[in-house]
């Protein structure tokens, strides 16, 4: 009904809608809703927000009118961290939080993200943890000094993109494919702590973050 009626439905899920509304026809869009809930004997809850920053539905970042923050998916500063107290020190699925840490400085605090991943001092942000089963094997090729080495790493393993290092692969032995996990770059392997110097390719995480900027803002110039 909103659509049908003109008003810009951003996104939709399955409990609640994002929709930009002109103050000129807000009665208009206040009208809809009441009919709605009438028809399904539904009551709706209603946030405002001063700015609201989506890469799609389940990653956004939204600043209500009181300033609270609401932060999800790839914007969430408070991803949790590489180690933990358990025999699993490995946390699936994190990947690279300096970018979230960015995104988050960029959109709500208007910080340029060069600056804050070039300052940014917490090693483990820079991390990628992946983890392997049984069928594939974690091989780490280093050349120094002239002279090359192939080291067989365990199935989970932690890295950081650096400007010098080796080169991180995947194989599988069942039909011998071979992925990289980080194409035209180098890695550090930090499945051990150890106190620097990182040599950070930090040029790698400015234009990772920059992509993602890139991607939102593009499209959200024709919704203002």
């Amino acid at each position: 009904e909103l659509v049908l009626n003109g008003f810009k439905v951003i996104s939709a899920n399955t409990d609640g809608i994002t929709t930009l509304v002109d103050i000129n026809v807000e009665a208009d869009y206040y009208k809809i809703c009441k009919e709605w809930e009438s028809k399904n004997q539904f009551e709706l809850e209603f946030a405002y927000y001063e700015k609201y920053v989506r890469r799609d539905v389940n990653n956004y970042l939204a600043i209500k009118e009181n300033g609270e923050v609401k932060e999800k998916g790839i914007f969430s500063k408070t991803i949790p961290k590489f180690f933990s107290n358990n025999n699993d020190p490995f946390n699936k699925g994190v990947d690279k939080p300096i970018i979230s840490i960015a995104l988050y400085e960029f959109f709500v605090n208007n910080i340029p993200i060069e600056k804050t991943i070039r300052e940014h001092r917490d090693i483990y942000d820079f991390c990628i943890a992946k983890k392997i089963d049984k069928k594939f094997t974690n091989e780490y090729h280093t050349l120094k000094d002239g002279q090359y080495n192939k080291d067989i790493l365990q199935k989970s393993v932690r890295y950081y993109v650096s400007t010098n290092g080796g080169v991180l692969l995947k194989t599988d032995h069942e039909n011998g494919d071979i992925e990289n996990y980080e194409v035209n770059k180098k890695v550090t392997i930090f499945n051990d702590y150890f106190n620097g110097p990182y040599n950070i390719d930090y040029g790698y995480y400015i234009n990772s973050t920059q992509k993602i900027i890139n991607e939102i803002i593009n499209p959200q110039l024709t919704l203002f």
